[in-house]
């Protein structure tokens, strides 16, 4: 994301400015979730400087390379991973920890997965519509003098924000002190061989062929899901059903049903659109949004 400088001294304006944008810009870096919680920040590039640029000066993996990053194993279409991954669009590298769509996907199953990808990775898309909704501030051009308050003036946005996803119930992990303390009394060990650590996790993280592994297990796992979920996600209706799940979250929202796997052929000739898939405890619950003759 890019916030407008309006007050950019003329003599920073090429190191603040970016043919695309056409004005001087800082950039925000930003890790999010399904439910718009925000994980991870970075607001020190210029906006002369490309994704790239910034995922290269990023801190976003120095807790995985000091091994103060919790363990997040993960089991794919039979192969084991101990690393985590983030879903990001087509410039960015091909590392172990970045999952990306594919840009000219001719297969079925590469066609399903580049859909699936693209979809979840518009959640981070959504935090920064709803960020600039909330905090006009950030939304419009920022009249400061200074850099050092416009950071300030953003770090303090995201804290509240996430404070307010907490406040309203409405974020998926709660804030445990305990769990962060034994976190950081681990990766204190590890710290102690950080430097031959570092280089170790440094390669894996720039890993090319654990890349083209993982994509590969992701497809094959996309493309055996059952064929009721197959067509989940997709569609010109994709945009309104979205946002009308959205609204299934709301308190006063009862008019859109919730069906469960047993209902699923008594309602089957009624819906229109299968839009999100929600794994529960026991069952599998599907969002059915519309009905055939609906506009």
């Amino acid at each position: 994301m890019h916030w407008e400088w309006r007050n950019c001294p003329v003599a920073l304006k090429g190191q603040y400015t970016r043919g695309d944008h056409k004005k001087s810009t800082l950039m925000l870096e930003a890790v999010a979730s399904y439910d718009l919680w925000i994980w991870h920040t970075f607001f020190v590039m210029t906006g002369s400087n490309n994704d790239i640029n910034v995922l290269n000066q990023s801190p976003i993996f120095d807790i995985l390379k000091n091994g103060t990053f919790p363990s997040a194993p993960f089991e794919v279409n039979g192969h084991e991973y101990n690393k985590g991954y983030y879903l990001a669009d087509g410039i960015y590298p091909d590392w172990a920890t970045l999952v990306k769509g594919y840009s000219c996907p001719t297969e079925e199953p590469t066609i399903k997965f580049t859909r699936f990808q693209a979809s979840a990775r518009n959640d981070v898309e959504r935090a920064f519509g709803v960020l600039q909704g909330r905090f006009h501030i950030i939304r419009l051009a920022s009249r400061s003098m200074s850099v050092n308050r416009m950071r300030r003036v953003m770090e303090c946005c995201l804290i509240l924000h996430n404070m307010i996803l907490e406040d309203n119930g409405f974020a998926l992990s709660k804030w445990e002190e305990r769990f962060t303390t034994e976190v950081m009394e681990n990766g204190m060990e590890r710290i102690r061989n950080r430097g031959r650590d570092r280089d170790i996790i440094a390669r894996e993280i720039r890993d090319r062929d654990l890349h083209n592994q993982l994509t590969e297990d992701l497809v094959e796992h996309i493309w055996n899901l059952p064929p009721t979920f197959r067509n989940v996600i997709g569609g010109s209706k994709f945009n309104t059903a979205i946002s009308q799940a959205d609204a299934l979250f709301e308190p006063k929202s009862t008019n859109l049903p919730v069906m469960s796997q047993s209902g699923l052929e008594k309602y089957k000739s009624t819906c229109d659109v299968t839009v999100r898939l929600i794994s529960g405890e026991s069952d599998l619950n599907l969002f059915f949004l519309g009905k055939k003759g609906d506009n």
